[in-house]
């Protein structure tokens, strides 16, 4: 009886620890690709590579990072990219060293040294930053031909 209880309680460790080692993945992940979604299951944004690791079961180091940002008001999306990032799934969190370029409607941006927070839908850019406005089409301030 006292080795049946030991089994049973040792099983939940045992199991933590196989999926732990099951998802520190040695080889590369080609062809990355990992949606995020709010409570309500709407698409909040999606980060895709050429090649990611995963190092723990909450870090993704990604080469050649593609990022989608679904904005609020769901009719606009950003384009975000960079050579190289780390995706912290259970935080939301995405950041990086080298330079991010961002696209979005009326404007570009780039920088180096960034962070991505999911939940809050806010980005941080710490260095070189550069930010150009462009007039989106049909907006009240375009030139019409």
């Amino acid at each position: 009886m006292r080795l049946r209880v030991l089994a049973v309680l040792l099983l939940p460790p045992l199991s933590l620890a196989a999926a732990q080692s099951f998802l520190s993945l040695q080889a590369p992940i080609r062809k990355f690709f990992l949606p995020l979604f709010d409570p309500e299951g709407h698409r909040q944004w999606e980060v895709e590579g050429k090649e990611a690791r995963m190092n723990s079961l909450d870090r993704v180091e990604i080469r050649d990072m593609k990022m989608r940002l679904f904005l609020p008001n769901k009719a606009e999306t950003w384009q975000v990219e960079s050579p190289s990032a780390y995706v912290f799934p259970r935080s939301a969190v995405v950041e990086g060293r080298e330079r991010l370029s961002v696209q979005g409607r009326g404007f570009s941006a780039s920088g180096c040294d960034w962070q991505w927070f999911g939940k809050n839908r806010h980005l941080r850019v710490h260095r070189e930053v550069e930010v150009h406005f462009v007039d989106a089409p049909n907006s009240p301030n375009s030139e019409q031909p």
